[in-house]
């Protein structure tokens, strides 16, 4: 508790403003039922009073934060990988959170923050970041239990530089070498395409596929019935055109 004070009036002195603290739920070994250990030093130290679903006023079990319109996610828990492959939960992890946020079950994230498993990984996609934190906590006995050498632990801290104007210019908003702008890597550049056009040709040889076939064929498929036009009366750009066999 006395660290994380320091850290604050560090914090704050080097800045010059208020910082907010936010506190995200362990293990209940460490942190007792429900979190409630975690939850009394939150408040002692003024944790941000968060207000979600999830339960504890001062420490959620998943944090969902939106900093100038990118969205970062935040949860302690993630299953552990296997032999050689640490980042395959991770991995899954956001690919889970790009089909849940697809279908309106969660809040589609640029960046998912995870722990628990005491080393580093970072996973990229084109358009989300996923990172494994390292932890604080040399070896345990738990761990050597299992294997001397498997759960060796990466010591540290991450920090992420957020920049919402790259994501509104269609750039990566969290340079992944932790320095903005990403000047040590190429810069990603991933711009949202609002509209676009085109021209389809279909040719359509059997002759019991009619016009009104087509038109409900296209419909399913997301095409208005007012956009097939045949190939003899429309010649430009942004239409749907189909031969009939004559």
């Amino acid at each position: 508790m006395f660290l994380m004070r320091d850290l604050r009036n560090w914090l704050e002195k080097n800045t010059g403003r208020q910082v907010p603290f936010y506190f995200v739920q362990g293990t209940e070994y460490h942190e007792g039922r429900g979190a409630e250990e975690l939850e009394s030093i939150a408040a002692r130290v003024q944790g941000a009073n968060i207000t979600s679903t999830f339960t504890g006023r001062h420490c959620k079990e998943v944090l969902d934060l939106d900093v100038g319109g990118v969205l970062l996610n935040f949860a302690h828990h993630l299953g552990g990988g296997s032999g050689f492959t640490r980042s395959g939960s991770l991995d899954a992890e956001s690919l889970c959170c790009q089909i849940t946020s697809s279908k309106g079950q969660a809040v589609s994230a640029d960046l998912i923050v995870r722990s628990h498993l005491h080393y580093f990984m970072h996973v990229e996609h084109s358009n989300r970041h996923a990172f494994l934190c390292p932890c604080w906590q040399l070896q345990t006995r738990f761990a050597r239990h299992r294997s001397a050498y498997k759960l060796m632990p990466d010591i540290g801290a991450l920090i992420f530089h957020i920049c919402p104007e790259a994501k509104t210019r269609g750039l990566d908003p969290i340079p992944a070498d932790g320095m903005p702008g990403g000047a040590k890597r190429v810069m990603k550049c991933f711009p949202v395409i609002d509209e676009w056009d085109g021209e389809v040709c279909f040719a359509v040889v059997d002759e019991t596929v009619t016009k009104d076939i087509l038109e409900e064929f296209l419909e399913v498929a997301g095409l208005h019935r007012d956009r097939l036009v045949s190939a003899r009366e429309s010649r430009h750009l942004g239409t749907v055109q189909a031969r009939f066999a004559e």
